[in-house]
């Protein structure tokens, strides 16, 4: 890559921000998911994952293929709401799967999501591409690597192709013409590896027909009237896959005006067919009802613009197709296929297939290399437009606390604190802490700031916030933002206090325990680019490392550091101790970071990410239900204790500590 790409992309689109915006507004088909895309929200994803984006479901066959050849975790990025549907089915199919729209390609917008996913690679399947994004990749030491990719007509238009794509690392042609065009256009390596959809082994039908099928696959309205005339009188099954689900009614409209007896694939009951002809209205589906069947007929070949669409997982199962006249950029499966101009010429193919009981032209199976990776991003902002706040919003928390007052009580105080505002483990560091002094002779009691208290929720937690009510289950808690209030409240009681998450207390403290999540040791920056809190104040007397591990090295201290090991214990619905039923979950949390409610999780789970200590009403444990459907519904116990009675009894958990191995003496001798 050019020196300076990364910054030439940066300049050369932020003019074009606004207009950007307002297009993504504005636009029908990308308003549905418009915050996403303009990064107002963002998905909660793991860091280090493999960064992997396709425009739509097409491409996510042959991202598929990837999937069960890379290491957990994995973020699939998509375009369109089609997309989106299947990205997330996926990821609630495999464990370690997360899925999200990608955001519009400006370093503002992505930033966040970026920041988040630290990702060790970025895959862009065929056509896919986004300049700024592989560009900034490219300039932190991130492969980007163009898998399937293919030198269609369009590409073959774009006058500057090669700085267009200047930041591919690699690239992976689906074709021989492809790679020896992409071979003289790209400044990285081009390899001839197949297209990737054929590296996937076919699905099992869902449909379980009793009489031979076609199947016209991926139809568009310019098929409509050739496919219904062949449909006319046809005495055994038939499949209709619009390219849009969304088109399925129209066309189950079309084929009953033409007196054919017609089904929606939603309403089959453990996939029967009751009507002779089924048209597929659910999505990832495609691919399996393909097998098994006796013809085919390839969507899209009577549409003189768009053309035909790609036939690999119909020629992958093995199933003899015949097509209209325009293939479009798949005229290089010509040879595989028959072409027709009518639809009586598609039944009589159709019925010579079945009378012949042939088989296809079946293609062989692709395996693709080794996806190259490297170690995790580096720590980037999130808000990458708030960097000149920086020092102001400083200098006005350093006044802020110059000015406080602490006041001393009479037992030890010892603080729990994180730099980074949504650090996890504060809670969890401060029941440890209390444990180890309880163990050494001492009557510990907790003071928390009362955060996530609603008028609404469950009385303790009404009282004492999501983590006060889970912490007075075993200590005396007091709740209040003075803490000094606080703790006069339970001081008489106790011979030490721990303050959960301390950071502006007024009190004076003895001991203090500082927090770092080793995956965003500096995070992301200090507030408001980042989420980093200025500290003014006692330094800390030691350091509990979290989420350490051979990725994210717990980082160097000039203090005592110690490693946070987790432990869980045993499942529980309600308050019974209870196995959890095998299979894929859900799993809901409003936690700083909601993908830590799957850690430990050794299956597929789907996540619902709630807002840190966000209310959870009875209207919304109704819509976390319904969403769960069949799944066993799993939360954190921090989540749990907000939840309605009724809801609470009927959902999974267990409860979450941590160890910590040969902690300092001076952390638990106060003197």
């Amino acid at each position: 890559m050019r020196p300076g790409t990364a910054r030439w992309w940066r300049w050369a689109i932020t003019p074009w921000l606004p207009a950007a915006a307002a297009v993504v507004i504005a636009h029908p088909a990308l308003r549905r998911q418009w915050r996403a895309r303009l990064g107002v929200t963002r998905a909660a994803v793991p860091p280090g994952v493999v960064w992997v984006h396709a425009a739509s479901v097409g491409e996510l066959v042959a991202a598929e293929a990837l999937l069960e050849r890379l290491d957990p975790p994995v973020l699939l990025t998509v375009d369109t709401d089609a997309g989106l549907a299947r990205a997330r089915a996926l990821a609630a199919e495999r464990r370690g799967v997360f899925a999200a729209v990608l955001p519009v390609d400006h370093p503002w917008l992505w930033a966040g999501l970026w920041a988040d996913a630290r990702p060790r690679a970025l895959v862009f399947v065929e056509a896919t591409w986004s300049p700024a994004l592989a560009s900034h990749a490219r300039s932190v030491g991130i492969p980007v690597v163009r898998v399937s990719a293919r030198a269609g007509p369009r590409s073959r238009r774009i006058p500057v192709y090669d700085a267009w794509t200047a930041a591919a690392t690699e690239v992976w042609a689906r074709d021989e013409a492809s790679a020896a065009w992409l071979a003289r256009h790209q400044h990285a390596p081009v390899t001839w590896t197949g297209d990737l959809k054929r590296a996937r082994a076919a699905p099992a039908n869902p449909l379980r027909w009793s009489v031979p099928f076609v199947v016209a696959g991926s139809v568009q309205d310019a098929d409509r009237a050739p496919v219904v005339e062949a449909l006319i009188g046809w005495p055994f099954g038939a499949l209709i896959a619009p390219r849009r689900p969304e088109r399925a009614e129209s066309w189950r409209q079309a084929l009953s005006a033409a007196g054919l007896d017609v089904v929606l694939r939603s309403s089959l009951v453990d996939g029967v067919p009751t009507a002779p002809v089924v048209v597929l209205d659910t999505l990832g589906e495609l691919a399996g009802c393909w097998v098994g069947a006796r013809a085919g007929f390839l969507g899209g070949s009577f549409d003189a613009v768009r053309g035909a669409h790609a036939p690999v997982e119909a020629l992958v199962a093995g199933v003899p197709l015949v097509a209209g006249p325009h293939l479009g950029r798949n005229d290089h499966f010509a040879h595989h296929l028959k072409q027709c101009t009518t639809g009586m010429e598609i039944r009589t193919f159709w019925m010579d297939a079945i009378g012949a009981g042939a088989a296809g032209v079946r293609l062989a199976a692709v395996t693709p290399p080794a996806l190259p990776t490297a170690a995790p991003a580096p720590e980037s902002s999130p808000r990458p437009w708030l960097q000149a706040a920086i020092d102001p919003w400083a200098r006005v928390v350093r006044w802020r606390q110059g000015r406080r007052v602490r006041e001393r009580v009479d037992v030890p105080v010892c603080s729990v604190d994180a730099r980074n505002a949504r650090g996890p483990g504060k809670t969890s560091t401060a029941a440890w802490w209390a444990s180890a002094l309880a163990a050494a002779g001492h009557r510990p009691g907790l003071l928390v700031r009362g955060i996530g208290r609603h008028p609404d929720a469950p009385p303790r937690v009404r009282a004492l916030g999501d983590e006060g009510a889970l912490l007075a289950e075993r200590w005396p808690v007091a709740v209040g933002r003075d803490a000094a209030a606080a703790a006069r409240l339970i001081a008489a009681g106790c011979t030490v206090l721990v303050i959960d998450d301390g950071g502006g207390a007024s009190l004076a403290v003895d001991r203090r325990l500082e927090v770092i999540d080793a995956r965003y040791p500096g995070a992301g920056g200090p507030m408001p680019a980042g989420d980093g809190r200025p500290w003014v104040g006692r330094p800390p007397d030691g350091v509990v490392v979290h989420h350490a591990d051979a990725a994210f090295p717990p980082p160097v201290a000039a203090v005592p550091a110690r490693v946070a090991v987790p432990e869980f214990g045993a499942w529980r619905r309600g308050d019974a101790v209870e196995s959890l039923p095998t299979g894929p979950v859900a799993v809901f949390a409003g936690l700083g970071r909601a993908v830590d409610a799957l850690d430990g999780l050794d299956r597929p789970a789907a996540l619902w990410a709630l807002p840190d200590h966000g209310r959870v009403d009875r209207a919304l444990a109704r819509r976390l239900r319904a969403w769960a459907g069949e799944r066993p519904l799993l939360c954190t116990e921090k989540d749990r204790v907000r939840l309605p009675p009724d809801v609470a009894d009927v959902v999974w958990w267990r409860p979450r500590s941590i160890r910590i191995d040969d902690p300092p003496t001076d952390w638990i001798d106060l003197g």
